[in-house]
């Protein structure tokens, strides 16, 4: 499902990629798999952001993800207000 996300991503299509990262992150072990968690979390809000949605704010506050996601979440509020910082 995560290589099947993924590639579909890179081929711009964007709701299938969603949808099967989706479902890698409800198979994924619960409690377990940290690592592999955030990386599909953070696939999961770059497709999301590229379809126009903006992430739920609780994803970014589970415990585990909190300081992996900090980056994503700043992103997110500049998104949110329309606001890009120029780098």
């Amino acid at each position: 499902m995560y290589f099947d996300g993924r590639i579909k991503a890179i081929q711009l299509d964007y709701t299938d990629a969603f949808e099967s990262l989706q479902q890698a992150m409800r198979k994924a072990p619960q409690g377990t798999a940290l690592g592999f968690r955030i990386i599909v979390q953070k696939f999961m809000f770059i497709v999301q952001m590229l379809t126009g949605d903006i992430p739920d704010r609780a994803t970014f506050r589970q415990q585990y993800m909190e300081k992996a996601l900090a980056p994503y979440l700043e992103l997110t509020k500049s998104v949110r207000v329309r606001r890009m910082p120029i780098c």
